[in-house]
């Protein structure tokens, strides 16, 4: 799978989770707070594949 399908894979998922977790936990915020938590999300995935992938090669 290429880099472009993970990113829009990653950016719907985000995006799903965001508006569910706005729903749920900041009821009466903007949209902004949604699209901000999705962004935040989406660097958590990335941030998460660093460290997997440092740590599958052997560095400390």
């Amino acid at each position: 799978m290429g880099k472009w399908e993970m990113f829009i894979i990653r950016l719907v998922l985000a995006v799903g989770i965001a508006i569910l977790i706005g729903r749920f936990f900041l009821q009466g915020h903007s949209f902004w707070w949604t699209l901000l938590l999705a962004g935040v999300l989406l660097g958590l995935a990335y941030l998460q594949e660093f460290f997997r992938l440092r740590d599958r090669r052997g560095n400390p």
